[in-house]
């Protein structure tokens, strides 16, 4: 099926390395939100033995009656509204007024211009009120926030050939994920149980399924380092190696 041609190359799947899905989340569905495809000529394994770090922030927007330029106003953003709920993580934290707070950050826009860094003024972290300044000729308000409902999930999906869909390689609650102190060894999740490997031209995806929207826009700051090797291989039967590589993901 295949011949290696290298030593296995460690590595992490970062967000950097991971490309945005342009469909907009569906509410209560798995959506995904990120993907990865494994390059032609390699097998990428996911690591049973590192803890990866997976912090993702999902997105409110919100429009205003944009008045006069020249001053600012405080806009109170609700996030807790439709299932939505906002959650504190246990990453250092800044105090308010802060544009750089790891679980809250907002921008606003003005029409025909670009979206700008806003200061959070206060988070009410019970109710999920978010208190934005403002420029008074803004006419949106996007807060991006840690998200604490719904699932969060890593899946692989074969190229061609494959009546079962999905392979769940990974399924958590977001809140759980979110609360865990992820820098103890004890507590912090494994992508992996044992090690994965995904062959060739197999998709591995980042989805959601909460009521909070996530997107990878460039904007919200969604920490992601997935732990794995890469190693170079030569595939001389590439639909025998997607075959038995989707049986050893599923576990049959």
């Amino acid at each position: 099926m295949y011949t290696t041609l290298s030593q296995p190359r460690r590595m992490a799947l970062t967000a950097a390395l991971l490309v945005s899905v342009a469909a907009t989340p569906i509410p209560g569905n798995d959506s995904d939100v990120a993907t990865f495809r494994v390059p032609d000529g390699s097998i990428l394994t996911l690591l049973h033995d590192q803890p990866m770090r997976l912090f993702l922030q999902a997105r409110r927007e919100v429009g205003r009656v944009a008045g006069a330029a020249g001053s600012n106003v405080n806009v109170v953003v609700q996030v807790n509204v439709d299932g939505c709920k906002l959650v504190r993580t246990t990453r250092a934290d800044r105090a308010f007024p802060a544009t750089s707070h790891p679980d809250v950050i907002a921008y606003t826009l003005v029409t025909g211009g670009t979206w700008q860094p806003a200061r959070v003024m206060a988070v009410d972290w019970s109710t999920g009120a978010v208190t934005v300044e403002t420029p008074n000729n803004a006419g949106k308000v996007r807060v991006y926030y840690t998200f604490g409902d719904g699932e969060i999930s890593i899946r692989a999906g074969r190229p061609f050939g494959s009546s079962g869909g999905y392979i769940q390689l990974y399924r958590t609650s977001a809140r759980s994920l979110h609360e865990t102190d992820q820098t103890d060894r004890d507590a912090a999740p494994f992508a992996a149980r044992t090690p994965q490997p995904i062959p060739q031209n197999f998709t591995l995806s980042l989805a959601v399924r909460a009521s909070s929207a996530v997107f990878m826009d460039g904007l919200a700051r969604h920490e992601v380092s997935i732990p794995a090797t890469e190693t170079a291989v030569q595939v001389t039967n590439a639909v025998m190696l997607a075959e038995l590589a989707e049986r050893q993901l599923k576990g049959v």
